[in-house]
C-alpha cells in the first residue's frame, strides 16, 4: 500500500509519503499523502476555523500548545488537508473528565479542512497519529463531538465515556473517549 515511505522513526523524519490507490466510478488513480511533523504553525490557522468560535486557539496559544504535543500535518499532492496533534498526559493541568495518567497522550485535535471532509482523510490522519504516539503511549485520551468524530474513534476502537453538555458553550454534547493501544 505504501511506496516510497521514508526509512526511519518518524519523529525524526520531514516528511513521510505515501501513495494511496484510489478507485472511483471514473477508474483507479493514485494520491500522493504526505506527512509532516514541521510546518509553518501560522500557515495551520485554516483549521482553528473548522471549530467553534468558543474552541478556536489564537495563534500564541497554538504555538505555546504544540511546543509539547506530537503533531502530524498531511498534505495531499501539496496541499495542507489535516492536522492532528495530542500531548502527554502525565501533566500539572486538569483536563476534564480525565485522570492524570503518565501512560497516556490526550488528542487535542484531528482535523480535515471542510472542502476534503467525507473523503476517508480523518480515519488515514487518525491511523498516521495511533502509529506515531503507540510506541510510548498505551491509552489515547480525548473529547469527540457528535457525528463523524464519535464514529472515527470508535472505528478504532475508541470506548466512549462520559457526556458533556453544551461543550465549552457550543451547544454541542461531547463525550469523552479512550483508545487502548497495543492491546
Amino acid at each position: 500500500m505504501a511506496q516510497g515511505a521514508s526509512r526511519g522513526s518518524p519523529c525524526c523524519e520531514a516528511s513521510i509519503h505515501w501513495i494511496i490507490p484510489r478507485t472511483s466510478r471514473k477508474g483507479s488513480s493514485h494520491l500522493a499523502i504526505t506527512f509532516r511533523f514541521h510546518y509553518p504553525i501560522e500557515r495551520t490557522m485554516a483549521f482553528e476555523r473548522e471549530y467553534h468560535p468558543n474552541l478556536r486557539l489564537t495563534l500564541p496559544e497554538k504555538r505555546e500548545l504544540l511546543k509539547s504535543a506530537i503533531t502530524i500535518w498531511m498534505l495531499e499532492d501539496g496541499k495542507l488537508v489535516g492536522e492532528t496533534y495530542g500531548v502527554p498526559w502525565g501533566g500539572k493541568e486538569e483536563m476534564i473528565g480525565f485522570p492524570r495518567d503518565p501512560d497516556a497522550i490526550y488528542c487535542y485535535s484531528n482535523t480535515i479542512l471542510g472542502k476534503y471532509q467525507g473523503k476517508g482523510y480523518g480515519a488515514i490522519l487518525k491511523a498516521a497519529f495511533i502509529g506515531r504516539v503507540s510506541r510510548d503511549f498505551k491509552r489515547i485520551y480525548g473529547h469527540a463531538r457528535p457525528g463523524a468524530s464519535q464514529a472515527l474513534n470508535k472505528k478504532f476502537g475508541a470506548r466512549m465515556g462520559k457526556t458533556f453538555k453544551n461543550w465549552f458553550g457550543t451547544g454541542e454534547d461531547y463525550r469523552m473517549y479512550v483508545l487502548r493501544l497495543g492491546e
